[in-house]
């Protein structure tokens, strides 16, 4: 008898079984699956290992503490969402292997995000307007992510996949790409100055317009990279 059961906060899938006409959703339960509408959805400290919300709906979404190490978020509305790292049961594992390739994270609020010696796969994930505190992505796959404009001063980026990434207008005064792949990375107009790009591959990348005073360039691949002032007359 679920009559007076209170479901608040609690996440099913869809092999999940209720009795015939009961609706978890009405009882604050939350329906974790590929699709998902969960917008505003307080999820915080939610285990969600492995969990399918491709294409979900999380726009506002609260993620704090919420482990999502191997979750399956590719193409899922994150705007506006709040995905904050706070230290609990699952620590430094909450965040391994998640998949948001192609993922909405605009205007999103992401503080103390770190995948450490793991990867993320964020190929294609549009960070514009985000609020990015205290993060790093490094070891990860973010081929054609966007960065557009934010203050990314200090970020550790080393042994990343970032091949046609977007970086235009941004701050990374002091940034680590040591290692990184930035092949086709447009930096136009983007503030590098005091970066870490040793060992980084930049064949055929556009640094014209890019302010790279103290940059550190040692052993990196320039073949056919457009340095500053190289396209003055």
């Amino acid at each position: 008898n679920f009559k007076n059961t209170d479901l608040s906060g609690a996440i099913y899938d869809s092999h999940t079984r209720f009795p015939v006409g009961f609706d978890p959703g009405a009882k604050g339960a939350f329906l974790i699956t590929a699709g998902a509408s969960l917008e505003n959805a307080d999820l915080s400290f939610t285990n969600l290992f492995q969990a399918n919300l491709s294409g979900a709906n999380l726009s506002g979404a609260n993620l704090t503490g919420t482990r999502i190490h191997s979750a399956k978020l590719a193409g899922a509305n994150l705007t506006g969402a709040m995905i904050i790292y706070e230290k609990g049961e699952w620590d430094k594992s909450l965040y391994a292997g998640v998949y948001l390739e192609h993922a909405i994270l605009q205007k999103a609020k992401i503080i103390g995000i770190k995948p450490d010696n793991t990867c993320m796969y964020l190929n294609g994930a549009d960070f514009s307007e985000a609020h990015l505190i205290n993060c790093a992505f490094t070891y990860s796959d973010l081929n054609g992510a966007k960065f557009t404009n934010l203050n990314l001063n200090g970020f550790k980026f080393y042994e990343a996949k970032l091949m046609g990434a977007n970086f235009s207008g941004a701050s990374l005064r002091g940034c680590n790409f040591r290692g990184a792949d930035l092949r086709g990375v447009d930096f136009k107009q983007a503030d590098l100055s005091g970066a870490d790009l040793s060992y980084t591959n930049l064949d055929n990348t556009d640094l014209s317009q890019t302010n790279l005073n103290g940059v550190n360039l040692s052993s990196a691949r320039l073949e056919g990279a457009k340095m500053p002032g190289s396209d003055l007359t």
